[in-house]
């Protein structure tokens, strides 16, 4: 069974801002098992100021940096009249699920199913989509929008009507509304230390090893939440640097002490 874990964004950006220690890790698996993909797909191209195709570019380079590879067929961004970017712009969550849908169907298009027994079950396709919470992380409405939008798909999901789609799960970024935990990862700092130093680096092998939870994917329908944890913020800082039309001062220095760099918490999106 191939198993894609897709991160559906709002803008350029945000894959390196919130999500790194969770794509790295899976990229890490992804070298090891070929039925592991990891895809990204992007709701708009950040035209706010009128950059949007420059930061597309930046994304790329970004994504590179991470570790995917160039013109990676599971990377996509979007091009949609109703999702543009701006604090004032409403996205409608139909218009979100059906680019969801459209993504997949170009990923994986009907005629992947075969109606030879074998072949239908070597093709069966497991999807586990990874976005943002209903607080959207920043309080970004692009992401709360986003968010209701997976929402909204994963709602309407049935497995009769999405390609050869076997299974389909959603995990939401759990939002920090405490600046002071948001913004002070020494606590986190000192366990990563801890765990380096005196549990013989478990912690660090688990970030890739742990995802795959044996054969049952990244997430499992019985984990209320699930972490993972990264401490390379060079990683961060140099895929932040791609994006240089928004590697603004203040942005530096979430890099170096926003939790996300070091730590993502996932819960189960309820729908």
């Amino acid at each position: 069974m191939t198993k894609l874990y897709l991160f559906i964004i709002a803008h350029p950006d945000d894959e390196s801002m919130f999500f790194t220690p969770t794509i790295h890790a899976l990229l890490n698996t992804q070298k090891k098992e070929d039925d592991v993909k990891v895809g990204i797909l992007c709701l708009c191209n950040g035209n706010y100021d009128g950059l949007g195709q420059q930061r597309e570019l930046e994304m790329k380079m970004a994504l590179l940096t991470l570790g995917f590879t160039g013109e990676s067929q599971y990377i996509k961004v979007a091009h949609e009249k109703g999702l543009q970017d701006g604090p004032k712009e409403d996205w409608d969550e139909n218009v979100i699920s059906q680019q969801i849908h459209k993504y997949l169907q170009t990923i994986f298009p009907h005629d992947n199913h075969h109606h030879d027994d074998n072949n239908c079950a070597r093709n069966k396709l497991s999807v586990t989509l990874l976005t943002f919470d209903a607080l959207g992380v920043s309080q970004h409405i692009n992401h709360i929008h986003t968010h209701r939008g997976v929402h909204h798909f994963l709602s309407q999901f049935t497995t009769s009507n999405t390609n050869n789609i076997d299974s389909m799960a959603g995990y939401e970024l759990i939002s920090m509304t405490n600046p002071l935990w948001k913004y002070n990862p020494f606590v986190l700092w000192m366990y990563m230390l801890f765990s380096y130093l005196f549990c013989s680096n478990a912690l660090f092998h688990k970030s890739s090893s742990l995802i795959r939870q044996e054969d049952k994917g990244l997430f499992t329908t019985h984990d209320a939440t699930y972490n993972t944890i990264m401490f390379d913020p060079l990683k961060v800082w140099y895929a932040m640097a791609a994006h240089e039309s928004q590697f603004v001062w203040y942005r530096r220095l979430s890099v170096l002490f926003s939790r996300y760099t070091y730590q993502n918490q996932w819960r189960k999106m309820n729908v």
